[in-house]
């Protein structure tokens, strides 16, 4: 029997959204890796995800939900380190052309992990340490801001 879906808060909905294109952008390098697409390719894809999701997607999860608690608060440090080595990565294959296969396997597995622990351990934290209030005006403003977002990228490398 399959694992019943985590149940969120109305407010993390449209960031647990945007988890899945994340989710997606590691399956999707993974597979052009495994049929030898061209780096460049890829590169062009991580940086059109990084400019239209998820620099921003970062900036909200760090200004609009970790500063709600301590600075020194372990669970949300752990998230901006990661958010903070998923952004390297992405410098250094987009920005500085490293184009490197353990780079860009270094980025999926990431992301992938980053995804998986803010899913099962930093939403449900902050879920359960937020008061009910702040998590409401949470929701206003990311429902305004998170459309459902549309990926339009044409190339798909992960076929070809």
């Amino acid at each position: 029997m399959p694992p019943e879906p985590i149940k969120r808060s109305r407010a993390l909905l449209p960031l647990s959204r945007e988890h899945h294109v994340d989710l997606l952008l590691a399956w999707k390098i993974r597979k052009g890796l495994n049929n030898h697409a061209e780096y460049q390719r890829m590169a062009d894809y991580v940086k059109y995800l990084e400019e239209n999701l998820i620099n921003e997607h970062f900036d909200d999860e760090e200004k609009l939900l970790f500063d709600l608690l301590p600075e020194e608060d372990k669970m949300c440090g752990n998230a901006r380190k990661e958010h903070k080595q998923i952004r390297y990565l992405i410098t250094e294959i987009c920005d500085k052309k490293n184009y490197d296969n353990s780079l860009f396997r270094q980025l999926a597995d990431l992301v992938e992990a980053h995804v998986r622990y803010e899913e099962r351990a930093l939403f449900p934290y902050l879920e359960a340490r937020l008061p009910e209030q702040k998590l409401e005006e949470v929701a206003k403003i990311l429902t305004e801001k998170h459309d459902v977002f549309n990926d339009i990228w044409q190339d798909t490398f992960w076929i070809d």
